[in-house]
């Protein structure tokens, strides 16, 4: 069927995801974790959960945003 329908995905796990999906733009898709959170009502740590599960499946691809800065390059994103 599906990876919710088949047990794979959790309820949160699910709806993390298609809120996730929903701050797709024109230059990609890169909310903070507390953003996610907020939108779907979960904590930080339920949608890093949940986004760590997602990167395991497969289902998500991580993917660092940078920026320059005085010559150097700058990550910006949620991952250390």
């Amino acid at each position: 069927m599906g990876l919710y329908f088949d047990g794979t995905l959790k309820p949160s796990e699910k709806s993390v995801l298609m809120t996730l999906a929903t701050f797709l733009g024109r230059r990609g898709l890169y909310p903070s974790h507390e953003a996610i959170a907020r939108a779907c009502c979960y904590s930080v740590w339920t949608v890093i959960r949940a986004l760590e599960r997602a990167y395991e499946l497969s289902i998500v691809e991580r993917t660092y945003r940078v920026k320059r800065e005085g010559g150097k390059k700058v990550r910006t994103s949620n991952t250390p």
